[in-house]
């Protein structure tokens, strides 16, 4: 019997189990298009926010997650849709 707090006895950690949910799918052209139109959203955001741009802030919290959810998929080289349709740019 294993005290609480202790491993189970098969436990080799994180790093040792190789078993990432999403491994990367994402890079080349794919992975700058991600970043740049990353960037251009967040900026819409920001200026829809800040009132330099009269578009509402509806608009801006959608430009700001779209933006943020491109410049993670850039970040990371993950994207959950490229694995759901078995879309892989990544350079092996």
């Amino acid at each position: 019997m294993r005290r609480v707090g202790q491993p189970s006895p098969g436990y080799k950690g994180y790093e040792s189990r190789g078993n990432d949910v999403i491994e990367k799918n994402v890079g080349g052209l794919d992975r700058q298009f991600r970043f740049a139109a990353g960037c251009f959203l967040v900026a819409v955001g920001l200026a829809a926010l800040s009132g330099a741009w009269a578009a509402g802030s509806t608009v801006a919290a959608l430009s700001l997650a779209a933006g943020a959810g491109l410049l993670f998929n850039a970040a990371t080289q993950r994207c959950l849709a490229n694995w759901l349709l078995g879309v892989d740019t990544c350079d092996r």
